[in-house]
């Protein structure tokens, strides 16, 4: 089970009704495309999605994996029955189905403020799955985004998360020194995988090293990790199922442990930097 703290993430929605649906954790592997029409006559909703819109919206929870379809279903009949919003709905997205609330112009757009601040505010069974709902574009935006930047979370989010999960890094692959020509474009690789993320309604961020440029999801607490013992809470195991590799341009890279055979390398916690 999964605790309170990490926002939109499906496994929270789930612990929040105390179910035992397994969606959020699909060993990261996507499931079956779904398209907006599909998507309609699995859950009955009528209307054009958000995307098709060409819409902002809010999005409440993020599922992948082979149930996430299923679910989705089951946790917007509860988020609807027992949450209260009503307006939520469930639609397909890239990897992803997403449990969304809301049809917005832009980030400017005065009706987003007020509804981010009643959606984080629910309550369900003592908890707030929503407190780090993030408003998401209809499709993965071009260009460096201040939001999306690790530099900016304490800013954003407050100085209580410490740490996130590094899901990937573009950068050289042999390790060498990279040059002005290959850090621009590893730049630019990270933040469109950023952006895509987004887009499927994942709390994804990037920073840019020397070197590497790295894509990263979730934020964790300090009593929520502890890089010295080792202790990871369920909420990170649940990020971790979900996104289990730490790839390299896009690819898995293979390590050799002692003892062991070659593996792909794990996604891995890591410090969020100060500026």
């Amino acid at each position: 089970m999964c605790k309170a703290g990490q926002g939109i993430a499906a496994c929270l929605v789930l612990s929040a009704f105390a179910t035992g649906l397994a969606g959020c954790a699909g060993g990261g592997q996507p499931g079956p495309a779904i398209d907006a029409q599909e998507g309609q006559e699995l859950f009955g909703g009528g209307g054009p999605t958000a995307r098709e819109e060409g819409v902002w919206t809010i999005v409440l929870a993020a599922f992948r994996g082979p149930d996430a379809a299923e679910a989705a279903r089951q946790a917007h009949a509860r988020v609807v029955g027992e949450g209260g919003l009503r307006d939520a709905r469930v639609e397909p997205r890239g990897e992803a189905v997403l449990l969304t609330l809301g049809r917005f112009s832009g980030p400017d757009d005065p009706a987003v403020a007020s509804e981010l601040t009643r959606v984080r505010a629910v309550k369900i069974n003592g908890l707030q799955p929503f407190e780090q709902a993030l408003l998401t574009p209809p499709e993965p935006t071009t260009g460096t985004n201040p939001e999306y930047d690790l530099l900016n979370v304490r800013q954003l989010y407050g100085p209580g998360y410490l740490y996130t999960l590094q899901i990937g890094s573009y950068g050289r692959a042999d390790g060498r020194p990279a040059t002005e020509s290959e850090r621009r474009d590893a730049r630019q690789a990270a933040e469109r995988a950023v952006a895509t993320l987004r887009s499927e309604g994942e709390q994804a961020f990037y920073f840019h090293g020397p070197n590497y440029s790295s894509v990263t999801v979730g934020l964790f607490r300090a009593d929520e990790v502890d890089p010295q013992t080792g202790l990871r809470s369920p909420a990170f195991y649940d990020l971790q199922a979900k996104f289990p590799y730490n790839l390299l341009n896009g690819a898995q890279r293979m390590v050799t442990l002692q003892g062991e055979a070659s593996q792909p390398q794990r996604s891995v916690l890591v410090g969020i930097p100060r500026r």
